[in-house]
C-alpha cells in the first residue's frame, strides 16, 4: 500500500492491516478435518462471533481459539495472527494438552 503524505492522518490498519494465517505445512487431511471442527467448536465457545471484528478483543479470542484447536495436531500447523504492529504466532504440537 502507499505511504499517506505527512500532512495526512496515519490509520495504523492503512499500513498494517490485520491478518489472519494458518498454515498448514502439509498435514493429513484427517488433521486439518480435525483442526477445522475443532476450530469451528473453539470460535463459538470462546464468544469470537460476539466480538466486534474491529476491536483487540476480537484478536485475543481468535488466538485462544486457535491455540485450543491446534492442540496434538503437531508441529506442521502453525497460525498468525497480525493485528496493526502486533503478531501472535501459534505452533502446534504433537502433546495433548496437559500431557
Amino acid at each position: 500500500p502507499e505511504l499517506p503524505e505527512a500532512e495526512e492522518e496515519i490509520e495504523p490498519d492503512s499500513i498494517l492491516p490485520r491478518r489472519y494465517v494458518i498454515e498448514l505445512g502439509g498435514a493429513e487431511p484427517d488433521s486439518i478435518s480435525v483442526f477445522l471442527g475443532r476450530l469451528a467448536d473453539s470460535l463459538i465457545l470462546r464468544g469470537v462471533p460476539e466480538e466486534d471484528p474491529e476491536s483487540f478483543n476480537y484478536a485475543i479470542r481468535l488466538a485462544e481459539a486457535i491455540g485450543g484447536a491446534i492442540i496434538g495436531l503437531g508441529e506442521r500447523i502453525t497460525a498468525i495472527i497480525k493485528w496493526g504492529p502486533f503478531s501472535i504466532e501459534i505452533e502446534g504440537s504433537s502433546e495433548e494438552e496437559g500431557g
